[in-house]
């Protein structure tokens, strides 16, 4: 893909972009067409090729541009970390992906029903949002010293990352009804990270 300079170029991809993401929730991955996003995007398909070879180059700019707004929204609410509780913390986090998933009549959820496989390829963007998460729980854990005592803080935010954000969006794109709530899933999760903390800091106690 060819990285755009000026404004207008950038805003040309960014429509092109969004157009992709709108033609997949539509059409569905396999019908989205260059043509068809041209349409969308009001961009003529010569310009969409002045900076996309194929469609595939559309829909990697399209999971990057999902990354971008994941981190975004991970780092947009203002936490008391030293006033709220892990649960708190934990639900606000859950609570602004899901917003953030439902926008625009549900487009990223459609999209990721659509296009998104969690394999190798993927492995940088996974990285990158358990890099912002890392340096939330770094931030929690400072204003809170006695979880310093943990020594597998790296176990948890693995967990974290794969049983919480990823248990979200598997919630939210399942086809079939799960039985509960939302807010059910989120207490759940919130149990399992609570519980595995608490174990934890019980067998610090208990070594000599």
């Amino acid at each position: 893909m060819k990285q755009p300079v000026q404004q207008r170029a950038k805003n040309t991809v960014n429509a092109v972009i969004e157009a992709g993401f709108i033609c997949v929730s539509r059409y569905g991955a396999a019908a989205t067409t260059i043509q068809k996003i041209a349409e969308i995007s009001g961009v003529s398909t010569s310009s969409i090729y002045d900076y996309f070879n194929n469609k595939d180059d559309i829909f990697n700019a399209m999971r990057t541009h999902f990354t971008q707004d994941v981190i975004r929204v991970l780092n947009q609410p203002n936490y008391d970390f030293k006033s709220m509780s892990r649960a708190e913390v934990i639900r606000q986090i859950l609570n602004s992906l899901k917003e953030l998933f439902e926008l625009k009549d549900g487009m990223y959820i459609k999209w990721l029903k659509e296009n998104v496989i969690f394999d190798q390829s993927t492995q940088p963007e996974i990285n990158q949002i358990i890099m912002v998460l890392s340096q939330l729980t770094f931030n929690y854990v400072v204003n809170h010293p006695e979880l310093m005592q943990l020594r597998n803080m790296p176990v948890m935010l693995y967990i974290f990352a794969n049983a919480g954000i990823f248990t979200v969006l598997k919630y939210l794109t399942e086809n079939v009804p799960v039985g509960f709530s939302f807010d059910e899933l989120v207490n759940g999760l919130i149990a399992m990270v609570d519980g595995y903390v608490l174990n934890e800091l019980s067998q610090q106690k208990q070594s000599p």
